[in-house]
């Protein structure tokens, strides 16, 4: 119960619908009578009067039973509090979470499609609502339904509309749809091969620090794809990317270091370290 108390309160104060100070008494009194006569808005409005103290005294189980009234009567704002408020029980959280969702309520849709990725285990039902959510131009969302179309997850494998979702997401500079344009370019993956391209949106990626941007551009460097080889700043990309690197990259990436040092002499290498030091800004 503590946990529905703190997230309702929070959620009133970031959702805005307290006023900075409280409505006279017979506003207050025909927002009450609204709220008794079934009206949603003034039922949600009460929920965060009750909660902060404002113009009545403060009343947590007030608040909630007026926003679980909201809730109830289709209010979706209402309903995706009410799911908030259930971190505790996912079940509930799901169940309020759905019916925001059904009324496009975007947040709502982007946790169903999170929760049913991972531990609700549907594919299916988690391709629906990031496709829904990418719908109203959310950019993660559309990143995630690349994601869903490239490996076939909830969806038919499709690289081509991959591609169109990853570049939707990269238009944005969502750097993760970046770096998969980049990676779709450099192995001709639902778009014709460039691997100039792929070396240009590799770059652009890695200026957010990006670890799977420095290793693509690592390699572009080593290999000699959309730029002229160059090992030594093949060696620095690499040292990078396993700086900015999480624990389940750093072993990968390492091999990558590791490989090209053995390429470079003791001159080459400090000119590497050099790049990779100025770049943190050493």
């Amino acid at each position: 119960m503590r946990k529905h108390i703190i997230s309702l309160i929070t959620l009133a104060l970031a959702f805005g619908f307290l006023m900075a100070e409280g409505p006279d008494f017979e506003t207050l009194k025909e927002l009450l009578n609204k709220a008794k006569g079934g009206d949603v808005e003034a039922q949600f409005q009460m929920a965060g009067y009750y909660a902060e103290g404002i113009g009545v005294e403060e009343d947590i189980t007030e608040a909630m039973r007026w926003m679980r009234e909201a809730a109830k009567g289709g209010h979706t704002e209402a309903q995706y509090i009410m799911g908030t408020s259930y971190s505790h029980d996912i079940e509930e959280a799901v169940q309020w979470f759905t019916k925001a969702g059904q009324s496009g309520h975007l947040e709502a849709q982007k946790y169903l499609g999170t929760y049913y990725a991972g531990s609700g285990n549907d594919a299916d039902k988690a391709f629906q609502w990031f496709l829904m959510a990418a719908q109203q131009l959310d950019i993660e969302s559309a990143y995630e339904v690349g994601n869903k179309y490239f490996y076939g997850l909830g969806t038919e494998e499709d690289h081509a509309v991959a591609f169109e979702y990853y570049s939707l997401a990269a238009a944005k500079d969502y750097v993760p749809a970046l770096v998969a344009v980049g990676e779709c370019y450099l192995d001709g993956e639902g778009v014709k091969q460039d691997a100039n391209k792929a070396f240009k949106f590799f770059t652009k990626a890695a200026a957010s620090n990006n670890a799977s941007a420095l290793y693509n551009l690592g390699y572009c460097y080593h290999t000699g794809q959309g730029t002229k080889t160059n090992f030594i700043r093949a060696n620095a990309m690499y040292q990078l990317a396993v700086h900015f690197a999480d624990d389940a990259q750093k072993a990968a990436f390492q091999k990558y270091v590791d490989d090209t040092a053995a390429e470079l002499s003791i001159v080459h290498r400090e000119e590497a370290d050099k790049i990779r030091d100025e770049w943190l800004g050493r």
